[in-house]
């Protein structure tokens, strides 16, 4: 979901460009334009790459990097060792 609000934020801001430069009586500001551009494409490739990394590349673990099935190995030989 995060992935498409951020998409129409970049066509959003990409329209905000085309119709400054168009128009020279615009209220948007250039800079706004630009920060928003650039708050929002960045925003899109990070979620873009956690979505690759998360269900393509990285085989999709639990969130929080827990992997299923209890204790670590060296925690179950220190309960052991008790």
């Amino acid at each position: 979901m995060q992935i498409a609000q951020m998409i129409v934020g970049v066509i959003i801001t990409a329209f905000g460009f085309y119709y400054s430069s168009k128009d020279a009586t615009c209220a948007v500001d250039p800079f706004v334009l630009k920060i928003s551009g650039v708050i929002y494409a960045s925003y899109l490739y990070l979620f873009m790459e956690f979505m690759i990394k998360r269900f393509f590349v990285g085989g999709g673990g639990v969130a929080g990097g827990k992997k299923k099935g209890g204790a670590s190995p060296r925690k179950a030989k220190a309960k052991k060792a008790l």
